[in-house]
This record gives structure tokens, sequence and C-alpha cells, in this order.
């Protein structure tokens, strides 16, 4: 059993042209820092690209990983990053999916690929019900 968490910083490109790169470059360095305090030490955090990050969430059923994925949205949205005198505010979308490995499967979500794919799609679908929320693949 295996979940992921695909993680997007909501409106990172505004945070680049407000403040410049250098304060992108804190919040994604703090973003992380939070994934790896709500993560637990043998889960697997990483960054995908540009402001979008994964957690690989080993022996984890969906539950468990919607309630560590609420806890880092939470934790993401109240936490204030400070870059040269200035409070940044932000908020992240974050879509699950999950893998079972034990010979049944769950809606075709088979393999590794496929997982990343439906954990991008549920990410999707809390960017387009507003963000900042998590949503989780079914």
């Amino acid at each position: 059993m295996l979940a992921l968490v695909y993680i997007d910083l909501d409106g990172f490109k505004a945070i680049n042209d407000t403040y410049g790169h250098k304060a992108g470059d804190l919040v994604l360095v703090e973003t992380t820092d939070i994934l790896r305090k709500y993560s637990r030490e043998y889960d697997l955090v990483a960054r995908w690209g540009g402001e979008e990050m994964l957690i690989m969430l080993p022996n984890t059923d969906q539950e468990t990983a919607c309630k560590i994925a609420e806890r880092i949205r939470k934790s993401i949205e109240s936490h204030i990053y400070n870059y040269q005198e200035q409070e940044i505010r932000v908020t992240v979308s974050l879509g699950i999916a999950s893998l079972i490995e034990s010979g049944k499967e769950t809606k075709g979500v088979n393999t590794y690929e496929t997982i990343l794919e439906l954990a991008d799609s549920a990410l999707y679908s809390a960017k387009d019900q507003g963000r900042n929320q998590v949503v989780v693949y079914k």
C-alpha cells in the first residue's frame, strides 16, 4: 500500500513577480521544511519541479494520507514567510491517490505511473474547486 500526495503552491508566480525570486526560493525552502516536519521519518518528500512537490507515504491508507495532507495544508496556510520585513502568506492545493500492492487494484491504480497521474488529476480538481484544499482521487 502506498499513498501519494501531490502538492502545488497556489499563486506562486505572483510571489516571484511581487517579491522577487529570492523570496520565492525562501517560500520553497520553508514549505519543504513544513512538509518534512509533518511527514513521518520514512516518508519521501521531493520537489517535483517548479513549485510542485510530492510526498510518498508507504504503508499508508487514504484516510491517514488525508489527515497528513490536511495537517500540512493548515500549517502552510497559517505560516508566515518573512522576507526582507515583508510577511508573505501562501496556500497549497493537494491531490492524493493510493496504490494497493497486495494483489488488489483500486479503480485501475496498479502502477507508480498511474498513481502519479491520478494524484495530479486530484490536484487539478483541488485547483478547479477553489484552491487551498485536499482532494482525493476516487
